[in-house]
């Protein structure tokens, strides 16, 4: 069972990238939207910094207003 490191948890210390270019740890995955333009990069995390997981996943977040969702991409160390 996964377990949350602490009870309050500052987004400062663990969104990176913040409206900026993923840092991929593999290839790139940006998704495309049902027009096949790329969506817009929001942000990326470590799920390491809030959950005992011990798997390193990064945590992709990206938006398209074409299709108005949301997509989350995952990648593992």
């Amino acid at each position: 069972m996964e377990r949350i490191k602490r009870e309050t948890i500052d987004p400062l210390e663990f969104i990176k990238n913040l409206n900026g270019e993923p840092s991929w740890i593999g290839n790139d995955q940006t998704p495309l939207n049902s027009k096949g333009i790329k969506m817009k990069f929001i942000c990326q995390m470590n799920s390491e910094t809030i959950i005992d997981d011990f798997c390193g996943r990064e945590i992709y977040l990206f938006y398209d207003v074409v299709d108005k969702v949301a997509v989350q991409i995952h990648q593992f160390n």
